[in-house]
C-alpha cells in the first residue's frame, strides 16, 4: 500500500475534524493547517478576506446662493413694444347703387371691432378715415336727371351735385331746375363754393352723403380717439350713399388717400398718416376694380413707399366679391355681387392681409379674425422700430 509523507491516510471527515479542531484551538503549526487539506485552506481563506470597504461617496458642491434681483434694476420694455399703440385705419368703401346693404353692415360691425381694438391690442391713438370710390367730383348724382323738364330734383351727394345740377345749362332735354334737394337753385348758385374736399377723391368724409355734419372734432378729415361717441361719428362718415360712379376705383380713392398730395401741408388729409402707426387699410366694394389708374404691381408699390417700404407696417383687409369656384369666408356671393379676383389677389400680396366675401351676412367674425393679423403686424412693427 502506498503512503506520503505525512503517514497513513485517514477518512475524509476525520481528516477535515481534525485539521479543522488543530487550527481552531492553535495547537498545530501553519502548515498543518495549509497541508492537511486544501478544500479547508480554501474557506478559510474566503472567510480571512476582508469585505471591501465602498468609498465615500464625495460630498457635492454646495450651490452658491442666487443674489436677490433689484425691481428696479430690471429692464422694463418700452410702452411702444407693449401691444398696438398707434393705429391709422383707413376705410375705402364703394358707394355705387347696389351699396346700401353693405354700408349697414360695416357700421353694425364697427363699435364691436373698435372695441377689441382698444382693449385687446391696446390702441389708444388712432385715426379712423373713409373715402369712397367716385371719382366724378359729383357728377354721378346727375345720371338721374336726363329727361327731366324743369322742377326740383334729388342730387346726391350733397351739396356737391347740386351745385352741378344748377349749373347744367344745356343739357339735353332739360331747361329750367327750380331746385334741388328742396333748396332753390339760385340760392345754391349764390352759396359759397363748398370745400374744395368734398367729392374730391381720397379725401376723408366729414359729411353724410345729404350734406348734413357728421361731428368730426376739428377741421380733420378723419376721426381720432378723442372723438366723442366714436362710433356714431362712424356710422355717419360710412354710410357714404349709394350715388357714386358705377364705374368704381377703390384703389385710385386708397392711393389718393394716403398719397403726398392729400397728405401734404395742405392736403385734404393732412396728418391722417403717420410714420410711428400702422396703417390698416379695408377696401369694402362688391365689384372688382377695373378702372382705376395701373395694376396690382403699382399699386402695391405706391402704398409701400407710403410707408417707407416697411411691409411690418401695413395691413390690407378685403371685404370683396367671390363665387362658388373660391369662395372667400362668409361667402359665397352667387349674384350678389361680381367675383374680384384683381381686389383679391392686392390683398394677398401682403404680409399681413385677410380676406373676407362681402356677402357676409354679418361683418364681426371677419373683423374679429382681422384682429390677430394686426396684433401680427403690430408685434413685427414694434420690433424693428
Amino acid at each position: 500500500m502506498h503512503h506520503d509523507r505525512l503517514g497513513p491516510q485517514q477518512p475524509p471527515a476525520q481528516r477535515w475534524a481534525a485539521s479543522g479542531f488543530a487550527c481552531l484551538l492553535g495547537l498545530g503549526v501553519v502548515w498543518s493547517c495549509q497541508t492537511t487539506d486544501v478544500e479547508l485552506l480554501e474557506r478559510r481563506q474566503v472567510l480571512a478576506e476582508p469585505e471591501p470597504v465602498p468609498e465615500p461617496e464625495p460630498e457635492p458642491e454646495p450651490i452658491p446662493e442666487a443674489p436677490l434681483l433689484d425691481p428696479d434694476a430690471l429692464p422694463v420694455p418700452p410702452v411702444s413694444a407693449l401691444g398696438c399703440p398707434s393705429v391709422d385705419f383707413l376705410f375705402v368703401v364703394d358707394n355705387s347703387r347696389s351699396m346700401r346693404e353693405e354700408q349697414d353692415s360695416l357700421v353694425r360691425s364697427f363699435p364691436g371691432f373698435i372695441d377689441v381694438v382698444q382693449n385687446q391690442l391696446r390702441t389708444r391713438d388712432h385715426h379712423v378715415m373713409v373715402v369712397d370710390t367716385d371719382a366724378s367730383g359729383g357728377a354721378a348724382g346727375l345720371s338721374g336727371l336726363v329727361g327731366l323738364l324743369g322742377g326740383d330734383i334729388d342730387c346726391r351727394p350733397a351739396p356737391a351735385c347740386c351745385r352741378l345740377a344748377c349749373s347744367i345749362g344745356g343739357l339735353p332735354f332739360v331747361t329750367t331746375l327750380d331746385s334741388c334737394n328742396g333748396d332753390a337753385c339760385d340760392v345754391v348758385r349764390a352759396a359759397p363754393a363748398p370745400d374744395r374736399c368734398e367729392g374730391a377723391l381720397g379725401a376723408g368724409k366729414r359729411l353724410d352723403p345729404d350734406g348734413g355734419d357728421c361731428g368730426v372734432l376739428g377741421s380733420d378729415r378723419y376721426l381720432t380717439e378723442a372723438q366723442t361717441a366714436l362710433p356714431d361719428a362712424f356710422s355717419c362718415v360710412a354710410r357714404v350713399g349709394t350715388f357714386g360712379d358705377g364705374d368704381e376705383q377703390p384703389m385710385g380713392a386708397l392711393l389718393e388717400a394716403i398719397g403726398p398730395e392729400q397728405n401734404g401741408s395742405d392736403g385734404c388729409n393732412t396728418g391722417f398718416l403717420r410714420d410711428d402707426a400702422v396703417l390698416v387699410v379695408t377696401i369694402i366694394s362688391d365689384e372688382d376694380d377695373e378702372n382705376s389708374p395701373g395694376d396690382i404691381g403699382v399699386w402695391r408699390e405706391a402704398l409701400l413707399r407710403a410707408k417707407h417700404d416697411n411691409p411690418a407696417a401695413i395691413v390690407v383687409l378685403g371685404l370683396v366679391g367671390d363665387d362658388a369656384a373660391t369662395p372667400l369666408p362668409g361667402g359665397p356671393c352667387g349674384d350678389e355681387a361680381q367675383a374680384a379676383p384683381t381686389l383679391q389677389s392686392f390683398v394677398q400680396g401682403f404680409r399681413y392681409g385677410s380676406l373676407g366675401s362681402v356677402c357676409a351676412p354679418d361683418y364681426a367674425p371677419f373683423f374679429e379674425r382681422a384682429v390677430s393679423v394686426i396684433d401680427d403686424a403690430c408685434e413685427e412693427f414694434q420690433s424693428i422700430r
